[in-house]
């Protein structure tokens, strides 16, 4: 019976360390692959955005809802942004300064750091809505069935109306060309004719656009085509063009989009239209090679797991994965490829440099598909440069680099540009370690010479030149957080947390590392590793700051990092005791993301009776 308990734990443990297991499995010159791979079933009426069945290809996303008598398609484009800022380029406290009045910074005062709700007083920088097409519907829906096929990545859907008649679709985003294709069976058919929607300026939740004075939105259709021109920003333009035909019982759409310069609007509605008009003469064709892409994606990795929860939940992640992650499209935002057309985008839909960008790329890295994380790495650094201006004005540090918490594009910070979250140390750290395990699983000597190791030696350069030197002969780090752990109101912010340290211990031995492999003199980097405080350890295990424990339970594991993502600590007592500190606190203040994230602590740990709890609580 001992020996059954044994082989019992170790199948369970092993089975549930899915980041460590996903792997190809050559046969041949082939590849196994899972065809068991159930579809994801929506059997409510999605009455709201973020409910329906979704489809995305690292540019464009689709989510599909109900709303009144029609059906709705927002079509989403990664490249849609107000990149404008009207507060000065210039923050309203140095670090120095900020550390001189710390209380005032953290309560938000504003002659210390700019305030984020600027956008009724002009504009700020943040990721707008998509666009949309409509579908009017006879009557209303009274059930809703739709079973979006992960292999595939299309759905096949079903529509009951009040009626009584039924609509059946069929819909994908392919997977090669920005194309939404729809396709409606039976009788509704012949009298359906879909059009398309722009921003609705009168809506609450898009006031905001109105007082920017964006121009009304262009409609254009004719019998078998229709298109929406959005224009945006100072010189920005959304294209939605779409091609419509009946066949029989069937009609069938082609919807592209496209973003770029007004000056570009008619040369993107033709090409659009002449894309759109092809894919409706060659759709077979178009559609194989949408299937092909999709298995090609999946013949990268083969994960399976005896328990048909998670391994439906897995599943479903690597379909978002890919819908989200390509190896030329850019790094995934705060909501991906998913921003809805009738509201501005939570959290101003940015690149959010901390758990929210990192944990994106970690199963990508685990599961052979760690050049989907290209993007991440080529945006960041083409951004350099002006990361260099933010770390100068900030932190009066000269080749150095500091990444915004909320970010657009180019390096800019989302919001407003000094706001409390952008003036923040931390989110470089984040980008770095990801940066590091880009590296590790890909063995890119030549994006490590020539993009990644530069990079990491900016982030290392920020932090020796705000290090101060204790009577303890070590180097700390002033006003750093565990993020987002608040006390009293506020970021509790004090030197030298668990994070920040961990994470500058393992850059230092990583960029010494990496510098050895191309001759480099490493002694600056070994140097600061040796001058700088160590992780401070105690009864609890890590805790957030020297001499200040978890207090409450807590939905980030950021003074854990060792643990994981740094994978630097595992099976010993300290590891085990911050587990067992964060499991004692409760689970009371968790998010959903908290519980897998604790499975990975755990498993490192080889604990997998608790790795276990923590995904079926997740499922």
């Amino acid at each position: 019976m001992e020996a059954v308990r044994k082989q019992h734990k170790m199948k369970k443990l092993i089975c549930l360390r899915i980041h460590l297991f996903a792997m190809m499995r050559e046969n041949m010159g082939g590849v196994t692959v899972n065809t068991n791979r159930k579809d994801f079933i929506i059997d409510r009426i999605p009455m709201q955005f973020s409910e329906g069945p979704f489809w995305g290809n690292g540019v464009i996303g689709t989510v599909m809802y109900v709303k009144d008598n029609e059906l709705i398609f927002s079509v989403d484009h990664v490249n849609i942004w107000e990149l404008r800022e009207e507060l000065p380029d210039q923050p309203k406290a140095d670090f120095q300064t900020i550390l001189n009045h710390q209380q005032e910074f953290l309560h938000g005062d504003r002659n210390y750091v700019e305030d984020t709700d600027i956008f009724h007083r002009g504009h700020g920088r943040t990721k707008l809505p998509g666009l949309g097409v409509s579908l009017p519907l006879r009557s209303t829906v009274k059930s809703f069935s739709s079973s979006l096929n992960l292999k595939e990545a299309y759905a096949d859907i079903e529509l009951t109306l009040a009626d009584g008649s039924e609509v059946p679709l069929i819909v994908y985003v392919d997977s090669n060309v920005n194309i939404l294709f729809i396709d409606v069976k039976g009788g509704h058919a012949s009298d359906a004719k879909m059009r398309a929607l722009g921003w609705d300026y009168e809506s609450p939740r898009l006031s905001v656009l109105k007082n920017w004075n964006y121009p009304p939105c262009k409609e254009k259709h004719d019998t078998d085509t229709f298109a929406m021109l959005q224009e945006y920003s100072e010189d920005g333009i959304a294209v939605l063009a779409a091609r419509q035909e009946k066949v029989g019982d069937t009609l069938r759409v082609a919807v592209s989009m496209n973003a770029g310069k007004v000056q570009d609007e008619e040369s993107m509605l033709t090409q659009g239209l002449i894309l759109a008009k092809n894919y409706m003469e060659d759709s077979k064709k178009y559609f194989y090679a949408h299937k092909a892409d999709w298995k090609n994606y999946y013949a990268g990795f083969d994960v399976h797991v005896p328990n048909e929860r998670l391994q439906e939940a897995f599943d479903t992640e690597m379909y978002k994965l890919y819908c989200n992650e390509r190896s030329t499209s850019v790094p995934v935002t705060l909501q991906g490829v998913w921003n809805s057309n009738e509201r501005m985008p939570a959290w101003y839909g940015d690149l959010h440099n901390d758990l929210n960008v990192e944990a994106c790329y970690w199963a990508a890295f685990r599961t052979g598909n760690a050049n989907l994380a290209r993007p991440y790495v080529e945006y960041y650094t083409a951004a350099a440069r002006r990361l260099e201006e933010r770390a100068y004005k900030l932190f009066g540090v000269e080749d150095a680099i500091h990444i915004p918490i909320m970010m657009a594009p180019n390096g800019y910070g989302a919001a407003s540009e000094w706001c409390f979250w952008n003036s923040i140390l931390g989110p470089e750290l984040f980008v770095a370690t990801d940066f590091c395990w880009f590296y590790e699983y890909t063995q890119d000597r030549d994006t490590l010479k020539t993009k990644i190791l530069p990079f990491l030696k900016k982030v290392a350069n920020l932090y020796i030149g705000i290090a101060e030197e204790d009577s303890d002969g070590f180097l700390h780090i002033p006003f750093t957080c565990s993020p987002e752990f608040f006390a009293e109101g506020t970021m509790l912010m004090q030197r030298d947390a668990t994070f920040t340290i961990s994470v500058l211990h393992y850059l230092m031995d990583k960029i010494k590392k990496y510098g050895e492999l191309f001759g480099e003199d490493t002694g600056k980097w070994t140097e600061f590793g040796e001058r700088l405080t160590p992780v401070t350890t105690d009864d609890t295990g890590f805790p957030l700051f020297p001499g200040i424990d978890l207090p409450e339970s807590h939905r980030h594991f950021c003074h854990m990092f060792p643990i994981f993502p740094l994978c630097t600590e595992s099976h010993n007592v300290i590891s085990n005791r911050s587990l067992d500190h964060v499991i004692n606190l409760g689970f009371g203040e968790y998010a959903a993301f908290s519980f897998p994230y604790m499975s990975v602590m755990a498993s490192r740990c080889g604990r997998g009776n608790m790795a276990e709890t923590m995904l079926d609580l997740y499922c």
